[in-house]
């Protein structure tokens, strides 16, 4: 199974009244090969890992 997260790193930047944070902190492969990212929000499915660039096992079909 693969496991990739920045849960370790310190990212938020401060504007005035604004903090943002990272729009992606993790990536899981679920059972069945597909990868999922997230930031502990909400979450996509993703065809490769954008942290180290694993390939999930079950790729996303794209309508032409």
């Amino acid at each position: 199974m693969h496991d990739c997260s920045v849960h370790d790193v310190e990212v938020e930047f401060e504007d005035y009244r604004i903090l943002y944070g990272c729009a992606v902190t993790e990536c899981i492969e679920y059972e069945g090969g597909k990868l999922y990212v997230s930031n502990g929000e909400c979450g996509n499915r993703v065809n490769y890992c954008p942290f180290c660039g694993y390939k999930a096992k079950v790729q996303m079909k794209f309508k032409k």
